[in-house]
């Protein structure tokens, strides 16, 4: 009992300690409730195997302990994330599971409570860092258990943070869009597109600036690429176009809308076996105009992934059959009656679901699978045309790397969601730089057959939300929404007069407030009354005074996370008795 420890004190002088119990295999901590700690709670914070050596304790700015640890039996980094300060409740996540991850880890916080772990990698003998940009468990929620559905699902936040998927409902053979009502779906209002005889597969959506949805997909019985355009946030009467059907057209259909709101869209011609473009005259697209960009003499145009450039120029990348490759179209103008081909990487049987975002330089990064080593890749290119790419490979373990879906943070550091087909499961990666040298790789979802048909966008305060298929057992669409804010931890109740009294905090953000009258209330035990979703500072509570017979206590919580919760403030009224 008592190895690897390590001691912080907390606001009021108090020793908190994390180390490791050797006797039975787990993380302990000890919070103490004296600065000598003659009386202490003891909490066991993790009993998974054999875990807890090499642990690194912070408080943080809430005095919530964070511990980083090694878990000896999988070999991984893992953090604790404490949601009270006797880390009653807490979050377990697995932070590096790549390889020998052989301890003596370091933790510290950013300014915004975010974890930075060293620590060594027993099997490279390389000293690592982990950024915890995302160090906690996503909120999975079922969107859709209808029948069978959730694959091909394409993802956007619309302009209040909230996910909208279009996804096909292969039970009905149909196009179905869901919107969802909170940030972690729990609601979502779900809408059948086009009920056709087999239509949506291969859906790609985005919303126009009145967050009214536009999708393109693949209508299987009569081998055409359509497009639905919507009236309204949920699309409850969609106006459905046939934009090519001279052929077999509209496999791996990837869309944008330009700066008029229309749709450009490239997708595959089976019939040809050609890379297209359709680039929408109107928002309808009665009349669009079609390009080839790739195939006069190859077999191309798979798993395409689209972008435009800030000229409106289309930018996509591709998997070409002909030569095994990944290939890159950059258009020299709106319509692609030309372009610049690259290839990208042909070191084997390269460029399968691709997923292609452009940096602040406007310079491609493309992230796809290798098929001879079954390995997630990413090509980061140098220049808008990329003639230099640089090629990394970022998850070796196991068969990784189909259904990649990418996008790129503030700084322009890629964070990808994909299939590891081995174990069956949701993985994801966060790039650590623009390279992604060092990236940081987490299982999001492992129940079951899940995580193919992922798609990614990223929040505003660049947290990832993750659209995907829940496979076998359930056939469900799913997602994992990672908490976007902490709670805040300077709540206060201002007495603005002898009758009116308001909850306030700082940070200009929504949140959901909660009430009860004991004191020391925890909403993530299902204790308290939820009396605001979702709301700005300041909130009005002046009903609560005035009363000598109770007291109420307040608390804020973070948005889809009940668990992160602020500082409890306080309403207290007492009776004057004469001669007391």
């Amino acid at each position: 009992m008592g190895l690897y420890t390590s001691l912080v004190l907390n606001s009021s002088g108090n020793p908190v300690i994390s180390y490791y119990d050797e006797s039975n295999g787990d993380l302990k901590a000890a919070v103490c409730n004296d600065a000598v700690c003659t009386v202490r709670t003891l909490i066991t914070v993790d009993n998974g195997g054999d875990v807890g050596s090499y642990t690194s304790l912070a408080l943080n700015s809430s005095g919530f302990p964070i511990i980083s640890y090694i878990d000896a039996i999988n070999n991984d980094l893992k953090v604790a994330v404490c949601d009270d300060a006797a880390c009653t409740v807490r979050t377990l996540t697995a932070v590096d599971t790549v390889g020998v991850n052989g301890g003596f880890t370091s933790l510290a916080l950013t300014s915004s409570n975010l974890p930075i772990i060293s620590y060594y990698d027993a099997i490279n003998d390389d000293l690592k860092t982990a950024v915890c940009n995302i160090c906690q468990s996503p909120t999975l929620t079922t969107v859709d258990n209808n029948d069978s559905a959730g694959t091909y699902t394409s993802l956007a936040l619309n302009s209040n943070g909230l996910p909208v998927a279009s996804y096909y409902d292969n039970g009905n053979n149909d196009l179905k869009l869901a919107v969802c009502n909170d940030a972690a779906c729990n609601n979502a209002t779900l809408t059948t597109i086009d009920n056709g005889d087999n239509v949506g597969q291969f859906s790609s959506v985005a919303l126009g600036s009145d967050g009214h949805p536009v999708i393109s997909y693949y209508d299987v019985d009569n081998s055409a690429l359509k497009l639905a355009t919507c009236n309204d946030t949920t699309c409850s009467s969609p106006n459905l176009q046939t934009v090519d059907n001279s052929g077999n057209m509209g496999k791996w259909s990837a869309l944008a809308l330009n700066s008029s709101g229309n749709a450009v869209i490239s997708y595959h011609d089976e019939t040809d076996f050609d890379l297209k473009l359709a680039r929408c005259n109107n928002a309808a697209c009665s009349n669009p105009t079609i390009n080839v960009v790739d195939g006069a003499t190859t077999i191309t145009g798979g798993y395409s992934s689209l972008a435009l450039n800030s000229s409106g120029f289309p930018v996509i990348s591709y998997y070409s059959w002909s030569g095994q490759e990944l290939k890159l179209a950059v258009c020299d103008d709106l319509v692609c009656n030309s372009a610049t081909i690259q290839t990208i990487d042909s070191s084997g049987n390269v460029g399968w679901h691709t997923s292609l975002a452009l940096n602040s330089l406007g310079f491609p990064i493309i992230s796809y699978y290798d098929a001879t080593n079954d390995d997630l890749k990413v090509a980061v290119c140098n220049n808008a045309t990329c003639t230099q790419p640089t090629i990394m490979t970022i998850d070796t373990v196991g068969d990784v790397g189909r259904y990649t879906s990418l996008q790129l943070t503030s700084d322009d550091y890629p964070i990808i969601s994909y299939y590891d087909l081995t174990n069956e499961d949701l993985k994801m990666a966060v790039c650590n730089d623009i390279a992604c040298t060092q990236p940081t790789l987490t299982t999001i979802d492992s129940p079951g057959i899940v995580g193919q048909y992922s798609s990614l966008a990223l929040n505003d305060d660049g947290y990832p939300v993750i659209g995907y298929y829940d496979g076998v057992p359930n056939v469900d669409l799913k997602m994992a929404v990672f908490d976007t804010l902490l709670a805040p931890n300077d709540v206060t109740l201002q007495l603005i007069s002898s009758s009116n009294a308001a909850l306030t905090w700082s940070d200009g953000r929504t949140y959901n407030v909660w009430q009860d009258s004991s004191p020391y209330f925890s909403p993530c035990a299902g204790e308290g009354t939820l009396l605001q979703q979702n709301v700005l500072s300041p909130v009005d509570v002046s009903v609560y005074l005035g009363n000598p017979a109770s007291n109420h206590y307040f608390k804020v919580s973070a948005l889809g996370n009940d668990c992160d919760i602020s500082n409890e403030v306080g309403e207290f009224d007492f009776a004057l008795v004469a001669g007391s």
